[in-house]
C-alpha cells in the first residue's frame, strides 16, 4: 500500500474507518429496550455456541461441532477476539470484495528474474613473469585492452637471463662435445617459459640482449595491472590480470520463496536490456548453494557465447523460465497481507458476518496468483480487496490483526 503523504488524505481515511467502525460494531440497546425484547420478540441478532465461540449464525439452530442450541451472543459475550464483525453496509463502505476458494489447480506459469552479466571467472588468467628482474618496458599498462595471444607484453631487464644468455651462447660452439651442459642450459630456459624459436633467437644474435620481449601466453581483456614501468618484479608474481570474454555469465537473483522451482540444467530465456532485439536461450549451469541472508536471495548462472563481443560485463539482463506447478490452492495476490516473517489472509465465516484473520504458507507467485502450501481449503472465502482497510479495522477495534497478533 502506497504511503499517505498527504494529510487530507490521511484524514479522510481516518473518518471512513471510523465510519466502518461505526456500522460494523452493532449498538448495545438500554436495558428497557432489551428487557422488552426479551418479553415479546425472538432474538434478531447473532447466534453463537457458548462451548465453541468461533461458531456465529444468524438464525437459531445447533453447534455442527458439539449439536448445544445456539445463543444470542450478548449471553456469549460476544465476539471471540479473533473475529470481526462487520455488517453489510460495513462491508459496502470499504469496499470488500471477496474470493471463494476453487478446485486446486495445476498450470504453466511464467517466472521472471533478473540480474547482471559478469565476467566467466573459468576463464580469468594471470600473466606472470618467470624471472626475477625489472620491467624496462610496459606494452599494455591499463585494464580493458584487448591482448592477443603471442603479442608483446613486456620488455625486462634481469640479471640473471644476462648470465644465461651468455653461457647459452656460449655452448652452442661446443653442443656437440658439451652435450649434457648445453641441454642443461637449454632446459633452464624453456622452464622460464622460452620457446624453441625464442632461444634459438638468443643463439643466433650472438651477443647478449639486455632487454628480453615477454609475450602473452593467452588471448584476453586486461581487468587489472598489478605493475608499472620500473618496478622490480620477482619470479612468479603477476604483471596483468586478465580474462577471455568470449564466454560471459548472466548471473540471476531468485527470492528464496522460489528457488526450489529452479534446477541444473533447466532452460531459460534471456533478454539483454541493452540489446533488445535479441533474446537468448541457455541452460542454468550452476546455483550458488549458499543464500544472501540479508536480500534472501540466491544467484542462479548461466554461461553465454559472447565471440562477437555485443555482451558486456554489467550489463541489466532479464530472465524468464515456464513452469509446471505442483497442483496446489490458488488465491489472488490482493488478499496476502505479508508481515516480513508471516502471509495472512482474511477468512470470511461461512455462517455470519465475520472475519478471522489466518497465517498462511506460500509457495510461489504467478502474475496475480499465490500459490498456497497450507493455511486454506477448498470452498473457503477470503477477502480479496480491501484487506488492509479491514486490517485497520480490526486494529482499532482490538481484534486480532496483522500488529496485533
Amino acid at each position: 500500500m502506497k504511503l499517505i503523504q498527504n494529510k487530507y488524505l490521511q484524514f479522510a481515511l481516518l473518518i471512513l474507518i471510523g465510519f466502518i467502525i461505526g456500522i460494523a460494531i452493532p449498538k448495545s440497546n438500554s436495558n428497557e429496550n432489551l428487557a422488552s425484547l426479551e418479553e415479546n420478540h425472538e432474538h434478531s441478532g447473532l447466534w453463537s455456541c457458548s462451548m465453541h465461540p468461533q461458531i456465529v449464525s444468524e438464525t437459531k439452530g445447533s453447534c455442527p461441532i458439539c449439536g448445544m442450541d445456539l445463543t444470542p451472543m450478548e449471553e456469549n459475550g460476544g465476539l471471540d477476539p479473533s473475529q470481526l464483525l462487520l455488517t453489510e453496509d460495513a462491508a459496502k463502505a470499504a469496499q470488500l470484495t471477496t474470493y471463494i476458494i476453487t478446485d486446486s489447480q495445476q498450470a504453466d506459469h511464467t517466472v521472471e528474474i533478473s540480474g547482471t552479466l559478469k565476467a566467466n571467472l573459468d576463464k580469468q588468467f594471470s600473466e606472470i613473469s618467470y624471472v626475477s628482474g625489472k620491467i624496462d618496458y610496459l606494452a599494455n599498462p591499463t585494464s580493458g585492452t584487448k591482448i592477443q595471444k603471442g603479442s608483446l607484453i613486456a620488455k625486462l631487464y634481469s640479471p640473471e637471463l644476462i648470465a644465461a644468455q651468455q653461457e647459452l651462447i656460449n655452448l652452442s660452439k661446443v653442443k656437440n662435445t658439451e652435450v649434457e651442459l648445453y641441454n642443461a642450459v637449454v632446459q633452464k630456459f624453456v622452464n622460464w617459459n622460452f620457446n624453441e624459436a625464442q632461444i634459438m633467437q638468443f643463439i643466433e644474435n650472438g651477443s647478449v640482449m639486455n632487454s628480453i620481449p615477454i609475450y602473452a601466453n593467452q588471448s584476453g581483456t586486461i581487468t587489472e595491472v598489478h605493475l608499472k614501468e620500473g618496478d622490480w618484479i620477482k619470479a612468479g608474481q603477476k604483471i596483468y590480470t586478465a580474462v577471455d570474454l568470449n564466454s560471459i555469465w548472466a548471473e540471476l537473483e531468485v527470492y528464496e520463496s522460489a528457488i526450489h522451482q529452479f534446477k541444473k540444467g533447466q532452460q531459460i530465456e534471456l533478454n539483454i536490456d541493452a540489446l533488445s532485439s535479441q533474446k537468448r536461450t541457455a541452460q542454468i549451469d550452476f546455483i550458488d548453494p549458499i543464500m544472501d541472508t540479508t536480500k534472501r536471495i540466491t544467484k542462479v548462472r548461466v554461461s553465454l557465447s559472447n565471440t562477437d563481443g555485443a555482451l558486456k560485463p554489467g550489463m541489466f539482463v532479464r530472465a524468464k523460465s515456464t513452469l509446471n506447478s505442483n497442483k496446489s490452492i490458488q488465491i489472488p495476490a490482493s488478499s496476502v497481507l505479508w508481515t516480513g516473517k508471516q502471509s495472512l489472509v482474511y477468512v470470511k465465516s461461512p455462517t455470519a458476518p465475520t472475519y478471522s484473520l489466518r497465517e498462511v504458507s506460500l509457495q510461489d507467485r504467478n502474475g496475480e496468483w499465490y500459490s498456497i502450501e497450507k493455511g486454506l481449503e477448498i470452498g473457503e472465502e477470503i477477502v480479496k480487496n480491501g484487506t488492509f482497510v479491514i486490517d485497520a479495522v480490526a486494529q482499532l477495534a482490538g481484534k486480532t490483526s496483522m500488529i496485533n497478533q
